[in-house]
């Protein structure tokens, strides 16, 4: 098995005992308000990969730890 897919299979089974950061429920609070007043937009989640891949890109040239993260988990 994969790390990649080790570390998901773990994450997955304490799902419950994941402690969120205080603030995590103020920011799906104020998403959850974006998208009730049409302020929110979306796109396919293809789009959003190349995007999110294309920002990655550049901070991995730069950074050998994220380098390292992505050739486990990307």
């Amino acid at each position: 098995m994969s790390k990649k897919r080790a570390t998901v299979d773990e994450l997955c089974q304490h799902a419950d005992q994941v402690q969120l950061p205080a603030w995590h429920n103020d920011v799906l609070a104020e998403r959850e308000r974006n998208i009730l007043v049409s302020e929110a937009s979306f796109e396919e989640w293809n789009t959003a990969k190349k995007k999110i891949r294309s920002r990655l890109r550049v901070r991995i040239k730069s950074n050998k730890s994220c380098r390292q993260f992505l050739t486990v988990f990307v």
